[in-house]
């Protein structure tokens, strides 16, 4: 940090200065304003409305002359964390601080720890995609890391209310925007690095070196915590490939060979899955309530991490056991017919098939997919999620993720390029997300295990600049109460769909996604005009 800001940092901590904001329409009388260059506006633009509002010093990217002190910095976003962190007196000093990161896992694994600590007798906050817990309140999430201002408030709040633990999801975004750089981490857990967010990172390499850089946040030994630890999945081969850059103490888990944390799978059941959990700390006689190898491997992670905070083998067993439902994880519905369905947040090709994987196992009938891809985001992922469809799943159903402002033809175009290699009837384009779960469930027979994948506990559909109420769990709900009320009508089904729009009638190949019907009835809205220039984010 410059001398300047290291200034700002002293009269923030001497309440010279009142606060700190990054948005000019909360900026209040002695606050300090930093000006972030966002990506569709730059703060600095904003500077004359903080100043009217009362900012007493600013922080930019560029020299700005004001009548205040402006500081220059390198990176605005970094100069924020470090503001705040200082405001609010440094939170994360106090309590012992567990960054979860990896592509897919991060949400389970740190309920199932929060679980654990809290079975422990540990008061314990959480800080992820579902929700936040600071100890006093539970608070709806917007992302899964907030950013620097919103996640330092959380963490004020938690060290007020005697919170001693915090299990933290830590985006890869968080990471490369050094939302989470002046936090004292004291453990890590890495649950796996596949491929995902490259719209955001670029490639691979810089994506792998974002989720790697929460270990250059953990010095070998913390001054008041003491040593720290990284938990590292054996079973994929570029975590473990982190080994070298952990400089406190590294523990192994995984249900490969020669790890310090590992399992074996005694029974797989449609609701539960019964291990052996081996640890350094004895073995233990474990029942899952969530399904699926890959909710072991999590189970695993939690558990390491546990061990490493002391926790006793018996309150680990206890604390997994208590995790039997997570919104949109894996989550179980009983629907009329004979059929059940499971909601799930999959939505990058690895996460899709090892929950297909898991479908498969818990199903004596078919498998049958509804599915989409996110507008505006990684594009190199659509091709491997069709292609994981077909794969996994006996009947495929395409519609829509959140489109942003991306022409929802183009986004099913380039996932229907995964089908190449699919059966006749095997797959069905239906643009139309509340149509194509209950197109899902009319082709479902007794004994089939419906699965929607990709929104799991989001409660909205972005279309162009609209948010609009969408829940799968309550719309297969209520597709199924219409489905039982049709059959005491006497009626065949309200949800028999006619099979136009299924790639078998004009050729999967080669068709294209423009040519199904419907696929213009979530066109999104134009993106707003340029000359109108939207607030900074945050």
């Amino acid at each position: 940090m410059t001398p300047d800001l290291t200034r700002l940092a002293a009269w923030l901590w001497a309440g010279q200065l009142r606060g700190v904001a990054h948005d000019s329409r909360r900026v209040r009388p002695g606050f300090v304003f930093v000006a972030i260059r966002g990506y569709r506006a730059d703060g600095a633009d904003f500077v004359p409305e903080a100043l009217a509002r009362g900012a007493a010093a600013v922080v930019a990217e560029r020299p700005l002359q004001l009548g205040v002190p402006c500081v220059t910095v390198p990176s605005a976003r970094a100069a924020l964390a470090f503001l705040v962190d200082v405001w609010m007196r440094h939170p994360s000093e106090v309590m012992h601080l567990t960054g979860v990161t990896g592509t897919n896992g991060k949400t389970t694994v740190t309920v199932m720890l929060r679980a654990i600590l809290r079975h422990a007798g540990r008061a314990t906050g959480l800080i992820g995609t579902l929700q936040h817990e600071t100890g006093q309140r539970m608070r709806p999430a917007r992302m899964t890391t907030p950013d620097a201002l919103e996640l330092g408030r959380l963490l004020r709040e938690m060290a007020g209310a005697g919170v001693e633990e915090v299990a933290m999801e830590v985006s890869s975004h968080a990471l490369a925007l050094c939302r989470v750089d002046p936090l004292r981490f004291d453990g890590g857990v890495f649950t796996n690095v596949d491929r995902d967010h490259l719209d955001f990172h670029g490639d691979v390499e810089h994506y792998r070196e974002a989720k790697a850089h929460l270990l250059d946040l953990m010095p070998a030994r913390d001054p008041v915590k003491g040593e720290t630890f990284a938990a590292l999945n054996a079973d994929d081969p570029v975590v473990i490939g982190f080994a070298p850059r952990v400089r406190g103490r590294a523990i192994t888990y995984g249900l490969g060979g020669g790890c310090d944390v590992s399992a074996r799978i005694e029974r797989e059941g449609v609701s539960t899955t019964r291990i052996r959990l081996m640890t350094p700390w004895g073995k233990e006689t474990v029942t899952l309530g969530l399904p699926g190898r890959f909710n072991v491997s999590n189970a695993l992670a939690a558990a390491a991490a546990a061990g490493m905070r002391g926790v006793e083998l018996a309150s680990i067993a206890a604390g997994l056991e208590e995790v039997d439902h997570l919104p949109g994880r894996m989550e179980r519905l009983k629907l009329s017919g004979g059929v059940s369905a499971l909601i799930d947040f999959a939505h990058n090709p690895a996460a899709l098939v090892a929950m297909l994987a898991a479908a498969r196992r818990l199903t004596h009938g078919r498998v049958v997919l509804v599915f989409g891809a996110e507008g505006e985001k990684d594009r190199s992922k659509r091709r491997p999620m069709g292609e994981a469809a077909v794969r996994g799943a006996d009947l495929v159903f395409l519609t829509a993720d959140n489109v942003h402002h991306e022409p929802l033809a183009d986004i099913l175009d380039e996932v229907a390029a995964g089908f190449a290699g699919a059966a006749s009837g095997q797959v069905c384009v239906e643009p139309d997300r509340r149509r194509a779960i209950g197109r899902a469930l009319a082709a479902s027979r007794p004994g089939d295990l419906l699965v929607v994948a990709g929104k799991g506990h989001e409660t909205h559909l972005v279309v162009g600049e609209r948010r609009l109420p969408f829940s799968d769990r309550e719309v297969l709900l209520e597709w199924d109460r219409r489905r039982q009320e049709s059959g005491r009508r006497g009626r065949k089904s309200v949800v028999a769909f006619p099979v136009r729009g299924d790639p078998s009638d004009r050729g999967a190949r080669g068709a294209g996604a423009r040519g199904w019907p419907g696929a213009a009835l979530l066109a999104p809205e134009p993106p707003p005009s340029s000359q109108a220039a939207p607030r900074p984010p945050g």
